[in-house]
C-alpha cells in the first residue's frame, strides 16, 4: 500500500487544514457580526424607551394652553403619545413628515386635515398622511392617543 493516499475526514478537526479554514471563516463571521451589532444595538438603545412605560410614573409635559402630553413608548420606527385636552384647547395647525394615526380615547374634537373638517368622538380615528396640514379644537375635554411613524425625535427631551 505504498501508493495509497491518506484520506481526511473533512468533518473531523483532526484535519489541520480544514480546521484552520473553518476557524478562519468562523472568526471572519464573528468579526463581521461584531463590527455591525454593537453600533446597531447602541443606536437602538439610545433612541428607545423602556419596554414598560407606566402612566403613574410618566410625567405630563405642558405643550400649550390646556394641552399636555405623555410619551408612552418609542423607538426609531414608532412613537405613541397620550395627549390630554381641556375644553376649548387647540392643537394648532401644523405639519410634519411623519404618518400620524390618532384614536379618540375620550371627548369630542373638531379636526381639520388638509382643509377637510370633521367632528370626531370617543372611539373614532384619524389617519394623517405625511406633510398634511392638520389641527384640532377640543369641543369636550378629552384624550387622544397619537401614534407616529417614524418617531417624533422633536418630542424627546434634549
Amino acid at each position: 500500500m505504498a501508493n495509497s493516499k491518506k484520506l481526511y475526514n473533512l468533518n473531523q478537526p483532526s484535519n489541520p487544514w480544514i480546521y484552520s479554514v473553518k476557524l478562519f471563516l468562523h472568526l471572519q463571521y464573528i468579526d463581521i457580526r461584531y463590527k455591525q451589532i454593537p453600533s446597531i444595538i447602541f443606536n437602538y438603545m439610545k433612541t428607545t424607551s423602556n419596554s414598560f412605560v407606566l402612566t403613574d410614573t410618566t410625567p405630563w409635559e405642558q405643550v400649550g394652553d390646556g394641552v399636555r402630553r405623555k410619551i408612552m413608548g418609542y423607538n426609531e420606527q414608532v412613537m405613541t403619545v397620550v395627549v390630554a385636552f381641556e375644553k376649548g384647547a387647540e392643537g394648532a395647525a401644523h405639519q410634519h413628515p411623519h404618518t400620524q394615526s390618532t384614536w379618540v380615547a375620550s371627548g369630542r374634537f373638531e379636526f381639520c386635515v388638509d382643509g377637510c373638517t370633521q367632528v370626531v368622538k370617543q372611539g373614532d380615528g384619524i389617519l394623517i398622511a405625511p406633510d398634511l396640514v392638520h389641527g384640532c379644537i377640543c369641543l369636550e375635554a378629552g384624550i387622544l392617543i397619537d401614534t407616529f411613524t417614524p418617531m417624533r425625535a422633536d418630542f424627546l427631551p434634549k
